[in-house]
């Protein structure tokens, strides 16, 4: 089965790179996959329909990582971690002559892998238009054609590969467990050839299915065009997440007001990577793209600070002192519930880190009120600090106290807040080095590593909501188990490392002069006046 907890934090993992053609067909493979792939770390690129052909011979001259070819005619390649507890096998018409007689063969000498994923584009999910069903179409005959060892089996132990068939034809993210008659899917017998089970057999086997690619048969449902790339981390535990990128924060395009028009501009005079634009001169820039000296100062800059991975201050504006850091997770966008708020007192390496938590599924008022009471005992001139606050986190904070805690809601409400996102990118006060705007993407640029792996803010809120919906239905007396409450709190622990991190980087950062030089003085201890 696949699993719906968390992995542990010291599971093997494989970070693949999955490419549609569309993507490759729009952006260049070099530099622009090339540079998503050195980003995420990726260890293999998938490339996947559509056109994912001409996507792998773009790619292979692109990238140094292995390309996983799941198109027809296509040998099996594989990659695996390097204790080969997990292997990936991309096998495009999986049969017994194009894969070994058994998935432990796939793992390195003396060691056999704790989970297989076959990959291949043998089977499609469909939409039934009628009721709206989905059918997964070719699997029945792709479990009859591969070898009889990687079928699945009702005696499955753990003496044997966990096997995963995954699909560049559907839905990346997508996992399910199909329950089929044993007969259906062919299984291995003592000797083994395949059997059938008695007639009148209730014996079933479990197919884990996993989507590595885009749904092609899924009707007006279907976005085959879709340009994003898609970092997909596998785990041994068989843990899956996904994260769409947009190949926009990639190669040129990633660049600060370089959009399609001016990156084929500065290609065709040989400028192709972004180190060769932050080489260039403003000048240079400015004439090179026909624009004035504030736009390609402002390339220049935003090129410099992805490749050094620093952050790069254009203004001499301060940062309020003394901050408090906090991060809030809910139930997910739409948020009808902030059901954790982490609070980091200090800087980035203060040991203390408070998380509010709610407790009870039916309670949504006590944690808020130990924020509120914790928050009393903190100085008024102390700025509230969060990533994106004025987008999501005060937003919410402020709904959740007038819904659940109203006499409290005048108090929070009177406190100073900050948001260095806005105060960076809207205020135009610094360029971020990060290849997005995610709190994650711009720690990690300046060399912030996490703590916790297997966890963002939509499986935390999955989690926290599959929790609480069987919690609030449960019968009396029902026993329902508790999410890793410890890993969650630690992901929030470590959301608000992260920002501290931006925080104290921005401060130490020296200024960057209308001349290009840079002002050694810092922007610490602004005095409050500044952000009223």
């Amino acid at each position: 089965m696949l699993p719906e907890h968390l992995p542990s934090s010291d599971t093997p993992l494989l970070e693949l790179l999955v490419v549609p053609g569309a993507a490759v067909r729009e952006y260049d493979a070099d530099p622009t996959v090339a540079d998503a792939v050195s980003a995420t770390d990726a260890d293999a690129v998938l490339p996947v329909p559509p056109h994912e052909n001409v996507a792998a011979q773009r790619l292979l001259h692109a990238v140094e990582q292995p390309v996983l070819r799941a198109d027809r005619g296509m040998r099996p390649s594989t990659v695996a971690t390097p204790d080969g507890e997990l292997v990936v096998v991309a096998a495009p018409a999986p049969a017994p002559d194009t894969l070994p007689e058994t998935p432990a063969d796939l793992g390195p000498a003396e060691t056999t892998p704790r989970r297989v994923v076959v990959v291949s584009n043998a089977f499609e999910m469909r939409v039934v238009p009628r009721n709206r069903e989905t059918v997964l179409d070719g699997l029945a005959a792709y479990l009859a054609e591969i070898p009889d060892a990687w079928q699945p089996s009702p005696d499955d132990s753990a003496e044997t590969p966990a096997v995963v068939h995954a699909s560049t034809t559907v839905e990346a993210g997508h996992t399910t467990t199909q329950q089929l008659p044993a007969a259906a899917a062919g299984r291995q017998s003592g000797t083994g050839s395949r059997t059938a089970d008695p007639p009148g057999s209730a014996a079933e086997v479990s197919v884990d299915i996993l989507g590595v690619g885009q749904a092609s048969n899924m009707g007006a449902a279907a976005d085959t065009t879709s340009h994003d790339l898609l970092h997909t981390t596998l785990y041994a535990s068989g843990h899956v997440t996904t994260t769409p990128l947009d190949p926009g924060n990639f190669g040129l395009h990633a660049v600060e007001q370089v959009g399609d028009a001016r990156a084929d501009t500065l290609r065709s005079h040989g400028v192709r990577t972004v180190t060769q634009l932050r080489d260039m001169s403003v000048d240079a820039v400015a004439n090179t793209l026909d624009t004035g000296q504030a736009t390609a100062r402002t390339v220049t800059t935003s090129a410099e600070a992805l490749t050094t991975g620093t952050i790069v201050r254009t203004s001499a504006a301060s940062l309020p002192d003394d901050p408090v850091f906090i991060d809030v997770e809910t139930d997910g966008l739409g948020a009808s519930v902030a059901w954790l708020v982490g609070v980091l007192d200090g800087g980035s390496d203060s040991d203390a880190y408070y998380p509010f938590r709610q407790q009870t599924p039916g309670d949504p008022t006590a944690h808020l009120e130990g924020f509120a009471t914790w928050l009393q005992g903190i100085p008024r001139s102390r700025p509230l600090v969060a990533w994106n606050g004025y987008g999501f986190d005060f937003d919410i904070l402020t709904e959740q106290f007038r819904e659940h805690c109203p006499d409290r809601l005048e108090e929070w409400e009177s406190r100073r807040t900050f948001d260095p996102l806005y105060w960076a990118r809207n205020s135009n006060n610094a360029v971020l080095p990060g290849r997005s705007n995610r709190l994650e993407a711009v720690a990690e640029a300046i060399g912030w590593e996490p703590q916790t792996s297997g966890v963002d803010g939509e499986t935390a809120a999955t989690i926290y909501t599959r929790w609480r919906d069987a919690a609030t239905t449960a019968d009396p007396g029902e026993d329902i188990p508790e999410p890793d409450w410890g890993r969650l709190e630690a992901y929030c622990e470590d959301d608000v490392r992260a920002l501290a991190t931006i925080y104290e980087a921005i401060g130490d950062a020296p200024v960057r002069t209308a001349g290009g030089e840079d002002d050694a003085s810092t922007g610490r201890q602004g005095s409050l006046s500044d952000f009223s």
